[in-house]
């Protein structure tokens, strides 16, 4: 077992200690004394007597009294710890929503103040191809939303790196390649030949057209082929413009934490990236109808 291995089963040992204490050990030591008090007077010998009767069916109904105590109290840890985690769960989800409206209202405003720079720069004898990319700059639009993806999945750890890569298909090379990254200084270092089937992480999104994910890297042989390995979690998100009927791009979003992202939050995965993915296939299109008119952003 390596040290990821080891750091992973010392936490959940510790884990599960730290229930045993709550659930256990905990009401345990509280009901215990006048438990052992109630069990001695109920079993020491004594002569026979109605005095000494009516003390054991005392001292037995108080050590069952203990027992039930033991019971509640462990039952009303774990209700607490349960509805403190849902809370939180509930807390998380809202925290969530508002940082996605945020980072899409700052994508629109980005492309809004575009539209104002762009309209000052240009004459009213500019031509009409000109004047609707100098305003859209779709390409422009892409890197944004790619840098807006980021934001959305970094957190505040200060050991945990958030790297956003955008991949489309390359048809003259048959595989895909990068087409924009971010941070800008953080450059793919994977061989893109490599993507050229489902064998990686990313081919399996595409060519499968589903999310993949993978909760551990450094364990999984799609990401191990692909180049530099590096411990953490990843998953590959599929773009698919209906209107073409294919995927147009692969979001891959790597985290240097292991199990950041795992299978069981696939869903919510795909409703965080459903948002982005219909600003994509937009400006997708956009740029797409740019490169066929020949004209310049």
């Amino acid at each position: 077992m390596g040290i990821f291995g080891r750091v992973r089963e010392s936490c959940r040992r510790y884990f599960m200690v730290s229930r045993l204490r709550r659930y256990v050990a905990l009401p345990i030591i509280v009901a215990l004394p006048g438990a052992l008090v109630a069990l001695w007077i109920a079993i020491a010998p004594k002569p026979p007597s109605e005095a000494t009767a009516r003390s054991a069916v005392y001292a037995w109904s108080v050590f069952g009294a203990a027992i039930w105590a033991v019971l509640g109290t462990g039952f009303k840890s774990w209700a607490e710890q349960a509805s403190t985690q849902e809370i939180s769960k509930l807390q998380e989800a809202k925290d969530e929503a508002w940082k996605l409206i945020a980072l899409i209202r700052l994508v629109v405003g980005y492309k809004s103040r575009r539209f104002h720079e762009a309209v000052a720069d240009l004459s009213v004898d500019s031509p009409p191809g000109e004047i609707f990319t100098r305003i859209t700059q779709p390409d422009a639009q892409i890197k944004q939303i790619v840098e807006a993806i980021h934001q959305f999945f970094e957190r505040t750890e200060a050991h945990e790196q958030i790297t956003v890569t955008l991949m489309e298909w390359d048809e003259a090379k048959k595989h895909l390649v990068f087409c924009e990254h971010f941070p800008d200084a953080d450059r793919p270092s994977a061989v893109e030949s490599h993507f050229g089937d489902s064998h990686t992480v990313a081919g399996k999104a595409y060519f499968d057209n589903e999310l993949a994910i993978s909760d551990d890297v450094e364990a999984d042989p799609l990401y191990r082929t692909i180049g530099k390995a590096r411990s953490g979690s990843m998953f590959a998100f599929p773009v698919f413009d209906q209107f073409e009927n294919r995927v147009i791009f692969v979001v891959n979003v790597f985290s240097t934490k292991v199990k950041r992202f795992l299978k069981d939050n696939a869903e919510s995965i795909r409703v965080v990236m459903a948002v982005f993915e219909d600003r994509l296939i937009l400006e997708n299109q956009l740029l797409r109808l740019k490169t066929r008119r020949g004209v310049g952003g």
